[in-house]
């Protein structure tokens, strides 16, 4: 494996130090330039989410990921994937949340990529206001936040949230 990482890489071969070169089939047949044929990584899938960060009682609602997904078992703000030129807030807090809550606000917008994706996903502040939320997941303190393991998606949504004390 070091060899094809160090010696025969595929824009700068180093066949003058290579202990195969002698026996090499590129090199023999003139093909060390073409060899190995790169191919074009297929272009990002693109996916949009919307998070929330729900306050009631001086705690903030989180969930872990079901088991079978990526990111199984780690935690995270309850959020929705959204079909492209969806913007409904509503919509997507009661997807999210059970609930059309009273007060939204914007927070932020993350940029991620995990294998093959390119994630939006937009964050939203919610405030309860005597609704009942049927969504599941444990209420956390906010200092306690930082000891859960979060998705790295969501760690930055954390991190903005301390960012914002």
């Amino acid at each position: 494996m070091e060899l094809g990482a160090l010696v025969c890489t595929p824009r700068e071969p180093q066949c003058q130090v290579c202990p195969v070169a002698n026996v090499c089939v590129a090199r023999k047949k003139g093909l060390v330039s073409v060899l190995p044929m790169i191919t074009p990584r297929p272009a990002a899938t693109k996916r949009r989410f919307i998070a929330f960060v729900v306050h009631h009682k001086g705690k903030i609602l989180v969930r872990r990921r079901p088991a079978r997904v990526v990111n199984a078992h780690l935690w995270e703000f309850p959020n929705t994937e959204i079909l492209p030129g969806d913007g409904d807030l509503q919509k997507a807090a009661k997807l999210a949340l059970g609930l059309k809550p009273a007060v939204i606000g914007p927070i932020c917008q993350i940029r991620h990529s995990i294998t093959r994706y390119a994630i939006s996903l937009d964050v939203y502040e919610v405030t309860l206001n005597g609704q009942n939320l049927k969504a599941d997941g444990k209420w956390v303190k906010r200092n306690k936040l930082g000891v859960l393991p979060f998705c790295s998606a969501h760690k930055k949504i954390l991190a903005r949230l301390n960012d914002l004390k």
